[in-house]
């Protein structure tokens, strides 16, 4: 559902630039950057609430760290 979505709204965005590939290149590079800050940001900021919502403790809890979060997307990239 998703991926079909972000197709047609690329399409509709880079009806201009489809013949540079450079440019695609660096669309889609920072595209991967803004979803590993999404998945960064959201995890640092939910994981510890729901930690402590199931009467848990958050002492051990380690920020995930941006290298970490680009690899969780590469790897769910990959695996859809």
């Amino acid at each position: 559902m998703l991926g079909g979505a972000m197709k047609s709204v690329s399409k509709k965005l880079m009806k201009g630039y489809l013949e540079d590939t450079w440019t695609m290149v660096a669309f889609s590079i920072i595209f991967l950057l803004l979803k590993t800050y999404v998945v960064q940001y959201t995890y640092n900021a939910v994981w510890p609430r729901l930690v402590e919502n199931s009467g848990g403790s958050t002492e051990r809890f380690r920020s995930l760290r941006f290298h970490e979060a680009l690899m969780l997307v590469l790897f769910v990239s990959f695996i859809l």
